[in-house]
């Protein structure tokens, strides 16, 4: 997340943005009022595969050292996070610090990746065969392996976990769809962003009261929705800004409410303060508001000049659509240069992004954003290590090693 939102056909991950934003906690516990937004040094979280075992030199029959094919191979999907951003190449993950666009390395042990999602400390990896492993931070549950206990550089099995169809990691915590169309969520729900009726953490996946039919699901670093196959939207958790589009504000829910007025959603995105969704006829739709923002959205209101989206992507106070002719939009903040115009300058509306055509996917992290197209991967915004403004870019930039 800080998520992610997806088209149904189209699988696109983003954390949190948390879709997907988040404290990459390292420091205090925040007041329980709010998770801070501000930026913290980011953990380290992804592990380096250090290479293979050396050899023995006194054995002749000793295997060589494994090999990685040098051929081209398909990159499947894109995740932004705070701390990192990460590919699914080929079937393995392959991961690299937000702050350097470049020195990527493969996750050790993933070869069977259909999907990776990327949160503030964590980050989870949907397998084939429908299990889910995550690594990172721990601290809330976050790795599903019923412990809230230490962290880990390797990926861990979610306990209980066979059937996922569909994955997305927010802030701290994570949601899957099953394959009977259930939602199950794991991690911190201090604000009933779980949508299991309690303020428990969960350190197992845990259903969502009352919910089925589910296609999609994002979740953020107080609430989270979900898209059914009808077309309509639930939210729950925190809505001081009305972000679960019921037209109410100031009350927590712990149990999933309609969206009012929304019967054709095909995706939905979440951040702190605010949901999206894309329509069926590619009309942008947004609820809550970004904190630059002077509007408050209660219900669904159209996002002004955009009637072709294929996607919608929220970062902390910044979103991006991605077009049906694989160009790329966004509006919000820009001091980080996260709209990607070339500009460091505030806009409300959307713009375009430059450089970037034939675009496949889009993921959105808290101030940055990266897109997957025919020649690689390219991201702008903070992809240097804030608070340093001089040291982010707002044009694409090329990541070093990902073709």
């Amino acid at each position: 997340m800080l998520r992610h939102f997806t088209a149904i056909l189209v699988a696109i991950t983003a954390g949190c943005s948390d879709s997907g934003a988040r404290t990459r906690d390292g420091g205090a516990e925040s007041d329980g009022s709010r998770p801070p937004d501000a930026y913290v040094e980011p953990d380290a979280f992804v592990s380096r595969d250090s290479g293979p075992e050396p050899r023995d030199a006194g054995n002749d029959d000793a295997s060589p050292p494994p090999t990685r094919d040098a051929g081209p191979r398909r990159i499947e999907h894109v995740g932004a996070g705070l701390g990192d951003s990460c590919v699914v190449i080929g079937g393995e993950v392959e991961c690299w610090k937000s702050c350097c666009a470049g020195a990527t390395a493969p996750l050790h042990g993933i070869t069977d990746a259909v999907d990776v999602s990327v949160g503030r400390n964590h980050a989870c990896v949907l397998h084939v065969s429908g299990r889910v492993s995550c690594w990172g931070e721990n601290r809330y549950g976050q790795l599903g392996n019923r412990a809230a206990a230490d962290p880990s550089d390797l990926p861990v099995e979610v306990t209980g976990l066979e059937d996922a169809v569909y994955l997305e990691v927010g802030t701290d915590g994570s949601c899957v769809v099953r394959a009977d169309a259930r939602v199950a969520c794991w991690g911190r729900n201090t604000y009933g962003q779980l949508g299991d009726g309690s303020t428990d953490d969960r350190f197992v996946a845990t259903p969502v009261f009352g919910l089925s039919d589910a296609v999609a699901v994002a979740t953020g670093p107080t609430h989270t929705c979900a898209v059914r196959s009808a077309g309509d939207v639930w939210c729950w958790g925190e809505n001081r800004y009305g972000q679960l589009g019921d037209g109410s504000m100031s009350t927590t829910s712990l149990e999933p409410v309609r969206v009012a007025g929304l019967d054709d959603a095909v995706g939905v995105a979440v951040y702190t303060d605010i949901s999206g969704a894309v329509r069926r006829a590619g009309e942008v739709v947004l609820w809550g508001n970004f904190e630059i923002e002077v509007v408050r959205r209660l219900t669904p209101t159209p996002l002004e000049g955009v009637s072709d989206a294929a996607s919608v992507e929220l970062g902390l106070e910044h979103g991006c659509f991605l077009r049906r002719d694989g160009t790329v939009g966004c509006w919000g903040n820009n001091r980080e240069g996260q709209l990607g115009d070339g500009t460091y300058d505030v806009s409300i509306g959307p713009r375009p992004v430059v450089d970037l055509v034939g675009v496949a996917e889009i993921a959105v992290g808290p101030v940055h954003a990266c897109a997957l197209h025919a020649t690689g991967v390219s991201c702008w915004g903070a992809i240097s290590r804030p608070p340093l403004a001089e040291e982010s870019t707002p044009r694409p930039l090329p990541i070093d090693g990902i073709r």
